[in-house]
C-alpha cells in the first residue's frame, strides 16, 4: 500500500478525543498547502477491555489513510472506485494486521444478515448500513479464490487516474 500523501515530510497526524464513545474516522487537513490525512478516535478504544477492537481499528483507519481518496488520488474527495469497497477493504486489512484476533468478523452479519442486498448496496439505514463492512469478504474472496492479496491492492492502484466519482464498478475493475 502507498504511503498517504504528505507522510514523506511529516508523521500522521492521530487525535485521541476524549468525548464522544466508540467513534474512529480518517479525515484530512491542508498542512503547508497539501492536503494530508489523519486519524480521528476516541480514547475508549484504547481502554484495556477494547484493546484488540482497538488497535483493529487503527489498522481500518490507517489503511483508509492509504487509500485512494488520501495516496490512490491527485484530488482527496475523488473516490472513483465505490464507496463500499473503501470500507471493505479497511475491514479487510484489519485481519492481515493482527489475524488472532478476527476482530473483523462481527462485520460478517453485516453481510449475512442481508444477502439480498447488491454488492454495492449502501445507505444510513441502521439494518443495512454494516452491509459495505460486511462485504469485506469479497476481499477475502478475491485473495483466496482469484488473484491473491496483490489483486486487492491493484484494485486501487487500476483507478487511480480516473476522474469521475464512484464512477467504476467492480465488475469493470476486474
Amino acid at each position: 500500500w502507498r504511503v498517504p500523501n504528505g507522510m514523506q515530510d511529516y508523521l500522521l497526524l492521530a487525535h485521541i478525543r476524549n468525548e464522544g464513545y466508540g467513534v474512529a474516522y480518517t479525515t484530512v487537513d491542508v498542512c503547508d498547502g497539501v492536503l494530508m490525512p489523519h486519524i480521528v478516535m476516541t480514547k475508549d478504544w484504547f481502554e484495556e477491555q477494547y484493546a484488540p477492537q482497538g488497535r483493529n481499528m487503527v489498522a481500518h483507519e490507517l489503511n483508509h489513510a492509504s487509500q485512494l481518496r488520501y495516496a490512490y488520488s491527485p484530488i482527496w474527495w475523488e473516490m472513483q472506485l465505490e464507496y463500499w469497497f473503501w470500507e471493505a477493504t479497511a475491514t479487510y486489512i484489519e485481519e492481515y494486521t493482527y489475524p488472532q484476533d478476527d476482530a473483523w468478523s462481527w462485520f460478517i452479519e453485516g453481510y449475512s444478515a442481508n444477502p439480498w442486498l447488491a454488492i454495492n448496496a449502501d445507505d444510513d439505514d441502521p439494518v443495512t448500513s454494516l452491509h459495505k463492512y460486511g462485504m469485506a469478504i469479497w476481499n477475502f474472496h478475491l485473495d483466496e479464490h482469484v488473484g491473491g492479496h496483490e489483486l486487492v491492492r491493484r484494485l486501487w492502484e487500476h483507478v487511480e487516474q480516473r476522474d469521475e466519482f464512484a464512477s467504476l464498478k467492480m465488475e469493470d475493475a476486474l
